[in-house]
């Protein structure tokens, strides 16, 4: 799923994306809930980032740039359905954080491969 995947099920399927990643139930042990985020980590996020690190597209902690790139797609998510920001052009906003993102953690091969690692953004 891409950043803008992403946004666009949290979207769509709005009940699905607060039981998902929702505040906790107080008092319940959750272990399963964990392991289900921590599978969702590996197969959307982890995997797509180590393979742009191995390729020196990306420099940097795996687990620091995933969370970064996370809490910009949910953060954006967020203002928006909570209604603080409704903008018009937010996919091309999404686009620009990403890149922002990516140039920060930018490897030797940034320049000639940063566009795809954007095009699998979206």
């Amino acid at each position: 799923m891409s950043g803008l995947g992403y946004r666009d099920f949290a979207n769509d399927e709005p009940f699905l994306y607060d039981l998902m990643i929702g505040q906790p139930i107080p008092d319940i042990s959750q272990p399963d809930r964990q392991v289900a985020r921590d599978g969702v980590w590996l197969r959307l996020t982890a995997r797509g980032l180590v393979q742009a690190i191995e390729c020196g597209v990306l420099e940097g902690p795996v687990d620091e740039i995933g969370h970064a790139l996370w809490a910009i797609v949910h953060g954006v998510v967020e203002l928006r359905r909570n209604g603080f920001v409704a903008a018009p052009d937010e996919d091309r906003r999404l686009i620009r954080f990403a890149h922002g993102l990516f140039s920060a953690y930018a490897g030797p091969a940034f320049d000639s491969a940063g566009p795809q690692l954007l095009d699998r953004f979206t």
